[in-house]
Formats: structure tokens, C-alpha cells, sequence
């Protein structure tokens, strides 16, 4: 009953790109609100990706600063002697090249 009736409209609504899209990429920068909706965890590529799907114009923007948030989260997994924080830069690299 709960996802039939309840959720029904707002899983048809996310089933669109275009419609996660507007949800993630709101703000261009990671923020709090959007980790709400989606796990922290791969959000930076994930947000790439559905931006790439949707022709999403500002991409460029997107990119470069979830580029500069791996770097951060590199740099803060070194610090802290952190591993998990430090895979995301080699994978945004492997994914989306260097600049």
C-alpha cells in the first residue's frame, strides 16, 4: 500500500532523467539537501553522468566541480589516512580523464 498509493506519483516523477536531474544538479556543488536523496557514495559521478544523459548545459560546471570535490576528498583521505576518501580522485581520472 505505502509505495502503490503513497509513492506511486513520486517514483513515476523519478523515473524520468530529466526529473533527477533537476533534483541533483540543482545546485552544482555536493550539499547537504541532495545527500538525502542519493548516497554519498559515487553521488560526484553519478551526478556527471545524469547531466551528460539529459544534455544538461551547464556539464562543464558540473564537471569541474565535482573535479575539485575528488581532489578534496583525495587530499582530506591522505590527511586523515582515510582510503575510501582517497579513490575517488583516481576513479573521476579513470572516468573523466585529467585536466
Amino acid at each position: 500500500h505505502l509505495f502503490g498509493e503513497v509513492y506511486r506519483e513520486q517514483i513515476e516523477h523519478y523515473r524520468s532523467l530529466e526529473n533527477c536531474d533537476k533534483l541533483l544538479n540543482k545546485d552544482i556543488e555536493i550539499t547537504d539537501k541532495i545527500t538525502k536523496f542519493s548516497s554519498i557514495d559515487g553521488l560526484p559521478y553519478r551526478k556527471i553522468f545524469i547531466a551528460e544523459a539529459v544534455n544538461n548545459p551547464k556539464l562543464p560546471e558540473i564537471k569541474e566541480a565535482m573535479r575539485k570535490y575528488c581532489d578534496e576528498q583525495y587530499e582530506l583521505g591522505i590527511k586523515e589516512d582515510f582510503e575510501k576518501l582517497t579513490r575517488y580522485k583516481p576513479v573521476f581520472e579513470k572516468l573523466f580523464g585529467t585536466v
